[in-house]
C-alpha cells in the first residue's frame, strides 16, 4: 500500500469511486504545477482560483445506488485513517505479514511499540527476509517454537541485531565454557544480555571475579544461575559489598557465599531493593536475635518485606512460639517467614489455623 496517500484517501473516503479520487488528484496536480498559491500576479491568482473553482465543479456527484466495480473495492478496502507518529501497532496487523506472523508467535506487540523507532522498524521488515532468519537462529540455539514470543517480547531489540553479531557472541560464550543449554537459559531469562558487546561483558565477569575473589568456575556457576548478574557495572558490585559488608556486617567469605548460593540478592539491588534488604536484615538481626550465621543459611529471607517478617513474628510471640535456636525443641527456621503460604505457616509452626491469624492480624 502507498502510505504517502493516506490523507488524501482518508479525506477522500466519502466519494466512494476510484475514478473520482484520480479526477480529485489530477485536479490538485494542476495546483502544484502551476503554483497557483505561490504567484505574485495577484489577477493571474483569482483567474486559477476561478478555473480551479469550475474544476472542482465537475467532479461527479456522488449517487448511492452507483454500481461499484471491483478496482473501487479495492480502493476503499485499502482507505484507513492516517497512523499518528506515536502509534498502535494493531492498526497495521491486517495490512502487515510480518505482524500477523508476530502475533502467531505470541510477541507481545504492545512492548515493542512503546519505542516508536523499533515499531517502525519491526512495521517495514519483510517476514521471510528479515524475520525468519532470527526465528531460526533462536531455534538452532535450543529453543522451542513456543518459547521464541516470550523471549522476542522479553528482548524486542534482537529483531535490530544482526545475525552475524549474534553468533559471535555464542562463540564467546562457548569460548568462555558455557554450554548450549547455559547459552538457550540465557536466551529464556535474560535475553537482553545479547545486546551487550563482548569487551562489556568480558569486563564485567572479569569485575565479577575481581571484587569477590572468585575463579572461573565460580563465575560460571553465579552466571549459571542468575544471567542477569553479567547486566551489573562494577560500580554497582561496589554497592552490593558496601551493603553487605558495612551495613549488615557481614565477613569477605560469608559474602562470597551468599553471592555463590543467591546471585539473586545482587541483581535486586539494581531496583533500588537494598533499603528494604536492609530494613528485612535489621529486623530478623536485632528483634528476632538471628544470627548472620542463620541468615547464611536462608539468605532469601533478605528478599521479604519486613511488614511480612513482622506479622509471622509477633504472632508467634504472642503464642510463646518464637523460638529460633536450632538447638532447641520447637524450633521455627527462618524459612516459615518467606517459603510457605500463611495457611502452612499456621498448621506447622503457629498451630494454630489461619482465621485466627488473621483476627490477629487486624488487632496489630
Amino acid at each position: 500500500m502507498n502510505f504517502s496517500l493516506l490523507k488524501v484517501s482518508s479525506k477522500l473516503s466519502h466519494y466512494g469511486f476510484l475514478t473520482k479520487y484520480r479526477h480529485f488528484q489530477n485536479v490538485f496536480r494542476k495546483i502544484h504545477d502551476q503554483n497557483v498559491f505561490n504567484n505574485k500576479n495577484n489577477d493571474d491568482n483569482d483567474n486559477q482560483l476561478i478555473s480551479l473553482s469550475k474544476e472542482l465543479d465537475s467532479i461527479p456527484k456522488l449517487n448511492a445506488l452507483d454500481t461499484i466495480n471491483d478496482d473501487n473495492v479495492q480502493f476503499l478496502n485499502e482507505i484507513r485513517p492516517v497512523l499518528k507518529k506515536s502509534f498502535n501497532l494493531a492498526a497495521y496487523v491486517n495490512v502487515s505479514d510480518t505482524l500477523q506472523q508476530l502475533v502467531k508467535l505470541k510477541v507481545d506487540l504492545s512492548i515493542i511499540e512503546k519505542d516508536d523507532k523499533l515499531a517502525s522498524f519491526i512495521v517495514r521488515c519483510d517476514f521471510e527476509k528479515d524475520i525468519q532468519p532470527l526465528l531460526m537462529f533462536l531455534l538452532d540455539n535450543g529453543l522451542d517454537i513456543s518459547q521464541v514470543g516470550d523471549v522476542l517480547t522479553l528482548n524486542p531489540y534482537l529483531f535490530t541485531i544482526p545475525l552475524e553479531n549474534l553468533n559471535i557472541l555464542i562463540s564467546y560464550f562457548k569460548f568462555r565454557r558455557f554450554s548450549p543449554q547455559d547459552i538457550t537459559f540465557f536466551f529464556l531469562k535474560c535475553p537482553i544480555v545479547f545486546n551487550l558487546k563482548i569487551q562489556t561483558i568480558d569486563q564485567r565477569l572479569a569485575d565479577l571475579g575481581q571484587e569477590y575473589r572468585l575463579t572461573a568456575v565460580n563465575i560460571r556457576h553465579i552466571v549459571r544461575q542468575h544471567p542477569r548478574i553479567m547486566l551489573m557495572k562494577n560500580h554497582h558490585l561496589k554497592k552490593c559489598t558496601f551493603v553487605f559488608a558495612e551495613q549488615m556486617g557481614f565477613k569477605s567469605d560469608e559474602i562470597k557465599s551468599l553471592l555463590l548460593k543467591n546471585p539473586i540478592l545482587w541483581t535486586k539491588q539494581m531496583k533500588q531493593a537494598s533499603k528494604d534488604m536492609l530494613l528485612s536484615f535489621e529486623y530478623v538481626n536485632t528483634t528476632m536475635q538471628i544470627s548472620h550465621e542463620q541468615v547464611l543459611n536462608f539468605p532469601l529471607i533478605l528478599l521479604r518485606r519486613v511488614r511480612l517478617i513482622r506479622v509471622r513474628h509477633l504472632y508467634l510471640q504472642s503464642l510463646n512460639r518464637d523460638q529460633y535456636d536450632p538447638n532447641k525443641p520447637l524450633y521455627v527456621p527462618l524459612s516459615a517467614f518467606f517459603q510457605i503460604d500463611d495457611s502452612q505457616f499456621c498448621i506447622e509452626y503457629a498451630k494454630t489455623c489461619v482465621d485466627d491469624f488473621n483476627r490477629f492480624l487486624k488487632t496489630i
